[in-house]
Order: C-alpha cells, then sequence, then structure tokens
C-alpha cells in the first residue's frame, strides 16, 4: 500500500467517527471539528467532516451564502507548488494571472489509482469554475509560479493509458502542464518541451525488450510514443513506432489504430489532434 493511501485512510476512519453537528437536545453529543477554513476576502472555505463515513464535506460562501457545496473522501485547500520545500499554494493565490484570487482544492474519490482530482475556481464578484485535473495524489500534482507575473502551471499527467495493455504499475502516464482559465484547463505547450533520447538510441533500446520474444508490445513503445507527442514531436513519434517495430512482425497499423483510439480518450485530445494533425 502506497504510505499517502494509508495515512488518507485512517484521517477517512476518525473522521467518520464524528458526529456531523451537535444534534438537537442531545447535550452529550460532541460536533465534528473543522477541518479546515479559508477567508479570503468575503469568500470563506470550509471543511468539515460530511454526513457519512469516510466523506468530508466543502463549502464555499461569499457573504454568509453558500454557492457551492461537495462531498468526496478528503480534501486539500493547499495543494503542493514546485521549488519549494514543502511549498503550499494558498487560497487567493491568482492562479490564472487576471488579477483576481483563485482557489485550488484537491480532491480525494477515495479510490486506489489515479482518483485524485485538482479543481480551481476563481472568487470575484462570482464564483466561476476554470475547470478541473485528474492526478495521482497530493505528491505528484503541482503549482509552478511564474518567474513574471501571469498564470501560474500545474505539472500534472495524463492518465489515458492507465491500465491499458498493462497493469496500472507499468502503464505510462506523460506529464501535462496545465493552465486555468475561463474555458478550463489547457495545455501549456512551451513548458513541456524537454530534450528526448536520441531516436535511433530509443529504437534500439525498445527493439531489445524482451516482451517482443513473449509476443507482447513493450509499454515502454507506446511511453516513448506519449513522451514524444506531448513534446509537440508527432513525427518522432511514428518514427519510433516504425523503427522499434520488429522486421516482419504484423500488426503495427493495428497498434497504431488502437493506441490512437485510447488516445482519443484524453481529456487533451481536442488540443493534440489540432496541434498535431493527428
Amino acid at each position: 500500500m502506497r504510505p499517502w493511501l494509508g495515512v488518507c485512510c485512517f484521517v477517512a476512519s476518525v473522521v467518520g467517527l464524528c458526529w456531523p453537528a451537535t444534534p438537537q437536545g442531545h447535550p452529550d453529543a460532541a460536533p465534528c471539528p473543522l477541518l479546515a477554513e479559508w477567508r479570503v476576502g468575503p469568500w470563506r472555505v470550509r471543511v468539515e467532516p460530511g454526513g457519512g463515513p469516510d466523506e468530508q464535506r466543502l463549502t464555499i460562501a461569499r457573504a454568509g451564502v453558500v454557492l457551492l457545496e461537495r462531498r468526496a473522501a478528503s480534501f486539500d485547500l493547499a495543494p503542493l507548488r514546485v521549488g519549494e520545500s514543502l511549498g503550499k499554494v494558498a487560497p487567493g493565490s491568482d492562479l490564472d494571472g487576471d488579477g483576481t484570487p483563485d482557489l485550488a482544492v484537491v480532491e480525494w474519490t477515495g479510490g486506489v489509482h489515479a482518483s485524485h482530482r485538482v479543481r480551481v475556481y476563481r472568487l470575484g464578484a462570482t464564483l466561476r469554475p476554470l475547470g478541473s485535473a485528474r492526478t495521482a495524489d497530493p505528491g505528484v500534482a503541482a503549482f509552478e509560479r511564474p518567474t513574471a507575473g501571469g498564470p501560474w502551471t500545474l505539472r500534472t499527467h495524463d492518465w489515458t493509458f492507465a491500465g491499458w495493455r498493462a497493469a496500472f504499475a507499468c502503464s505510462p502516464a506523460p506529464e501535462v502542464a496545465l493552465r486555468f482559465g475561463p474555458h478550463g484547463p489547457r495545455l501549456a505547450w512551451e513548458r513541456m518541451r524537454r530534450p528526448l533520447p536520441a531516436a535511433e538510441e530509443a529504437a534500439t533500446a525498445l527493439r531489445a525488450d524482451p516482451a517482443w520474444a513473449r509476443g507482447e508490445v513493450p509499454p515502454g513503445l507506446w511511453d516513448a510514443m506519449l513522451e514524444a507527442l506531448y513534446a509537440g514531436d508527432a513525427p518522432r513519434a511514428w518514427s519510433l513506432l516504425a523503427t522499434a517495430w520488429p522486421p516482419g512482425r504484423p500488426g503495427q497499423d493495428a497498434f497504431r489504430a488502437a493506441f490512437l483510439a485510447q488516445l482519443a480518450q484524453s481529456p487533451y485530445w481536442p488540443e493534440l489532434s489540432a496541434r498535431l494533425g493527428l
């Protein structure tokens, strides 16, 4: 079991033992403790135990009027930030760079694999959701603060291929960089460019993978293809497929079609297909 899962399960189990509120006429019943509270101008954000076991309740209110309520296994109002030891993104940070305070919340559904979601809200004259992104756990996704103003970047992963033709532990999950705005999260392509291994060197290593001898396609192949695509280099992805695939082995075209069909399930597919001509 992952360490963070054990901690979350323990916290959730303790929370489940509390009364959600002191029932009227029952003076001996202790009220549940408030788990977290933040105030940003007229906005108040609260996390408290929910009405059921292993459940928490998130409310966002303005001037005393609750405008949003969500329930999940847990909520974290201060996600991690890149570049600072145990750094946190405080509620009210201007995440989309428009001069208005925002709120980022990490929501855990209670599942095991990639069951967290980062949700961003604009705390302006009205409450406005700016979208969400799925992530593995709070220690994997992190916000990166801009050096000279502008929107923050969320670094997380695309989990579309989790469990596709491989166990979850062996499944590729390419890193993505996202910026939040009125139209939801968008890929920050300039933040995803990174040096990749030489194409021929990568293809040689993939051809030597023992999975081929077992009649399988190694997950490292679509891992390398996804890495190339998310770096904005579609020709490299298709070249890797062609050169790493063993000569004379059938099924390359079928694999490419299945790969694209799975990639089309990604929340980032519209941007990927438009930019890369997929």
